[in-house]
């Protein structure tokens, strides 16, 4: 792919202007107190929920983030190569779509199975990995002391991550119950189409 030039610069000052904007976005968080600092570099949307509440101590860095997002976008979609597939894209959308086949009960079976196997081999997983940084966060907790600020930050940054997991965790308990419920769903289907017709009654 040929990238031109100007658009290489607009992507590049884009995410220049853009990283110096989330980057003074942290700093005005973390000059508010530790916990926001922690909140907008860790939770999803935290960011947002800051610059709400302390519009105007977060503008600058919110404003010069978005902006340079736009930029890099622009320069992104004025790549030649960028445009053609996007043009491509809208023209396949836009076609008649061919009759949708029927569903292959087996096959969606079978991808319902291996992704609850990967999911919960991955749940068993986590959960002794969290397991153990919880033991390891409560060491640390008991550990503290009041006039250690680095060691308190620290604590701080590592109990974000926990949370931050243990969120991620719930999800994937919901996403295997979800699969679960969906495969049940495709086991009761096949079952139904393979019973034999009720015989005619005389």
């Amino acid at each position: 792919m040929n990238l031109p030039w100007v658009s290489l610069a607009a992507i590049g000052i884009g995410a220049i202007i853009s990283t110096i904007g989330t980057i003074l976005l942290l700093i005005a968080a973390f000059r508010r107190s530790v916990i926001w600092g922690l909140v907008v570099l860790f939770v999803p949307l935290g960011n947002i929920v800051f610059v709400c509440k302390y519009w105007a101590e977060a503008k600058a860095g919110f404003l010069a983030s978005i902006i340079g997002a736009i930029v890099a976008l622009g320069g992104f979609f004025t790549i030649p190569e960028v445009q053609a597939n996007f043009l491509k894209t809208a023209d396949v959308k836009a076609a008649a779509a061919a009759p949708p086949k029927a569903p292959d009960l087996n096959a969606q079976i079978l991808e319902h199975r291996q992704t609850l196997e990967t999911l919960q081999g991955a749940f068993a997983r986590d959960g002794a990995e969290l397991t153990q940084q919880y033991k390891a966060l409560d060491a640390q907790r008991k550990a503290l002391k009041q006039a250690d600020t680095a060691a308190i930050m620290k604590f701080n940054e590592a109990a974000a991550a926990y949370q931050a997991r243990n969120a991620a965790r719930k999800q994937m308990q919901q996403q295997i119950e979800t699969t679960q419920r969906e495969l049940d769903t495709l086991l009761d289907t096949r079952a139904r189409n393979a019973a034999p017709p009720a015989p005619a009654k005389k």
